[in-house]
């Protein structure tokens, strides 16, 4: 019961009890002690919510510091939100291929280990994303089995399976438009994201 309406029901209780006769002293007491209750009820609930909220800000303001060296480290770029941090990782793939390359398994297994540590409730979604060669339907299908690859080495790095998702974009927000095959821009182009966000 919102405060508003305990308010409302006290003066409605008062009210009658003044007014009209038919409510004892007991019953009114018994009235103000059960409205009191609800107001002692409802202001534990928000305290307690207010303590979530920053024990939720400590754990990503720690994950964020780790992910930010880690971005430093591999040449990655970290974004903070409200309620999730965006992380462009610097796994990539070779032209129309699924397969995470050896040397990005290395990073893989640190942003397991920074995530499990610091945020080990959350819930990370993983981006897919291609070139600009290629029909959109291909395109998403190859992005999926992109992100599915990737969350799959995550799992196996110790992130909860229920915690871990792909997502494939497609050729959706390139970061080289238009760039596709060997060029620099098109290797730019298919890569992964990571979105971290709270699992509750």
């Amino acid at each position: 019961m919102s405060s508003v309406l305990v308010r409302f029901t006290l003066v409605a209780v008062v009210a009658v009890a003044a007014g009209c006769g038919k409510v004892s002293q007991d019953q009114f007491d018994q009235s103000m002690a059960n409205m009191q209750s609800q107001l002692d009820e409802q202001r534990g609930s928000i305290e307690a919510n207010a303590e979530g909220i920053d024990a939720l800000q400590v754990e990503m303001d720690a994950l964020q510091a780790e992910l930010e060296e880690l971005a430093e480290e591999y040449h990655a770029m970290v974004e903070r939100y409200q309620d999730h941090i965006m992380f462009a990782s610097p796994v990539n793939f070779a032209f129309d291929s699924y397969d995470v390359r050896p040397g990005d398994d290395a990073f893989l297994e640190r942003f397991a280990q920074v995530v499990a540590h610091h945020y080990a409730n959350s819930v990370v979604t993983v981006q897919g994303y291609t070139d600009a060669a290629g029909p959109e339907e291909y395109n998403k299908f190859l992005s999926q089995k992109r992100a599915e690859n990737v969350a799959g080495q995550l799992v196996e790095h110790g992130l909860d399976a229920g915690h871990v998702r792909a997502i494939g974009m497609g050729e959706a927000h390139q970061v080289a438009p238009g760039e596709w095959g060997d060029a620099e821009g098109g290797l730019k182009n298919r890569r992964v994201t990571f979105v971290i966000e709270s699992a509750s």
